[in-house]
């Protein structure tokens, strides 16, 4: 097989002069820089001490409990918590040419420090590590990031850190497809680490080993068929639930693998759950899959929103004359509201002159209104509402003041309407007047539905397209089914108020 520059059988290192790549072979000897000409001896690569141990079941159950505990209680701020940067960068620092040269020095400079004794100091010299070698890779330069994780594996002192730089190693070879060595790689580790940190990022390279095989079985085996099946370190969990929809695709679960992805919300903003699958040439079916759910459901909210828009005038003039008897029956309560306060009357009486003659003979139109209110104790008044009169000649209300009229009430019994009648009268006279609105509405709703249809038409053909379907075309003019809903219960109710006031008006 080709050699690549992860090959676990060869000994790649920085030159402790330059910080050139140099190569020997997996058990060390001496090489000279091809760059500056210093010569050094390289020893064979260290493993760790538990690498190759074999557990029982019981044990291993114990320690995934013990590491459950750690998921649950996390302690902030450990030697192995790598999300926080080195002391003196920051977490963006590196994405800069700047920052990755600075990143690249300090690593450079921190060869051979005695400094690296410390807990902190370990995690930085860890952490920066870990982040030139990826510098290194995003810049195409594998051979160079494979020196610094290597150096940083002869440097670092403490296995743990150790553990975490073997693994990026492995999956820096299961990425350039070198997957014996990636398996080389991990045979070095500790095979059942007691930290969360260390554990999590071991699962991460062995699921992705198990990936790139085409082993379904191995990958839920080390991310759990569901979320919380093993416990994993908050920072791999993103990684895992695409690893999981792999394996769940690989098995022949693909339903499960759709309802992953239907719930993943928005851990992978603002790229894109599809985008970092296909980055991580993850599961492509259930990607596919995922994105005509998401395409459908866009085409049928496009087609949606394109359901409560009209085509033409005459399809806005149903939708407002639904609105006619609504807007009238809402302006009947502050109509009412001022007659019963004020004896004012917004429709100044104007329906006594249809209703008045039905009274008693002589009456004549306008209407008078005025409300009698009676002291019930001290400081309280009730009333009975609003009452309609209608002036004759011959009872003189035309003539009266509101309080004379107020005063002879109890006389005017013969000469006052029915509530029901001069309300409903009222109402009459308001769809009357609101009635010229009709055709305005319709052609302000038909200008302004006009552009949006066209640009929703042209989104339905863009997305119909994409998905390779027929563009679906709902029927136009309606409100949806809320509005049709809101309109047709309240369009009834305001009817059967009119229906009312006509039986009162015809039998009074």
């Amino acid at each position: 097989m080709k050699s690549t520059a992860f090959d676990v059988h060869v000994r790649t290192l920085q030159c402790s002069r330059c910080g050139a790549p140099i190569a020997t072979g997996e058990r060390g000897g001496q090489v000279t820089c091809a760059y500056c000409g210093t010569t050094q001896v390289l020893a064979s690569r260290p493993v760790a001490a538990g690498a190759g141990a074999k557990r029982s079941m019981a044990d291993e159950v114990a320690r995934l409990s013990r590491l459950k505990a750690q998921q649950e209680h996390p302690v902030g701020a450990h030697a192995y918590d790598l999300t926080r940067p080195a002391t003196g960068f920051r977490a963006d620092e590196l994405g800069t040419p700047q920052g990755f040269e600075r990143a690249v020095r300090s690593f450079q400079e921190g060869r051979g420090s005695a400094d690296h004794s410390s807990p902190e100091a370990q995690r930085d010299r860890c952490w920066l590590a870990l982040a030139v070698s990826e510098g290194y890779q995003v810049r195409a330069k594998p051979l160079e990031a494979r020196a610094v994780l290597e150096t940083a594996l002869d440097e670092l002192p403490d296995e743990g850190h150790r553990q975490l730089v073997r693994c990026r190693l492995a999956v820096a070879a299961i990425e350039q497809g070198d997957l014996g060595s990636a398996a080389g790689w991990l045979d070095e580790c500790d095979p059942a680490p007691e930290v969360l940190q260390l554990d999590s990022a071991l699962r991460e390279a062995r699921a992705r080993l198990c990936a790139r095989k085409r082993d379904g079985a191995g990958v839920l085996r080390e991310v759990g068929t569901r979320a919380g099946d093993i416990p994993l370190a908050a920072e791999v969990e993103p990684i895992a639930i695409l690893l999981r929809v792999h394996g769940l695709e690989l098995t022949g679960q693909q339903n499960e693998a759709d309802a992953v992805l239907d719930n993943i919300g928005y851990t992978f903003s603002p790229l894109g759950v599809v985008k970092t699958l296909e980055k991580q040439r993850l599961a492509p079916e259930s990607a596919k899959r995922l994105t005509r759910r998401r395409g459908m459901a866009r085409l049928e909210s496009i087609s949606n929103s394109r359901a409560g828009l009209v085509r033409t005038p005459l399809q806005a003039l149903g939708p407002a004359l639904a609105m006619l008897p609504v807007m009238a029956a809402a302006l009947m309560i502050p109509i009412t509201a001022t007659r019963c306060t004020f004896d004012a009357d917004p429709l100044l009486g104007v329906y006594g002159y249809a209703l008045c003659a039905k009274v008693c003979e002589g009456c004549h139109g306008p209407a008078r209104v005025v409300t009698v209110w009676h002291q019930t104790g001290p400081g309280e008044y009730s009333s009975n509402g609003a009452e309609y009169f209608c002036p004759s000649d011959a009872n003189g209300i035309a003539a009266m003041s509101d309080e004379q009229l107020e005063e002879v009430t109890y006389r005017l019994d013969g000469s006052s309407m029915n509530f029901l009648a001069a309300n409903g009268a009222s109402y009459l006279v308001l769809l009357l007047l609101l009635s010229p609105l009709v055709p305005i509405r319709a052609v302000r709703r038909w200008l302004h539905d006009r552009g949006r249809l066209a640009q929703l038409d042209a989104d339905v053909e863009a997305a119909a397209t994409e998905l390779g379907v027929a563009p679906p075309y709902p029927p136009l003019g309606g409100e949806g089914r809320l509005g049709r809903a809101v309109l047709l219960v309240g369009g009834a109710a305001a009817v059967a108020i009119g229906m009312v006031a006509l039986g009162m008006l015809v039998g009074a």
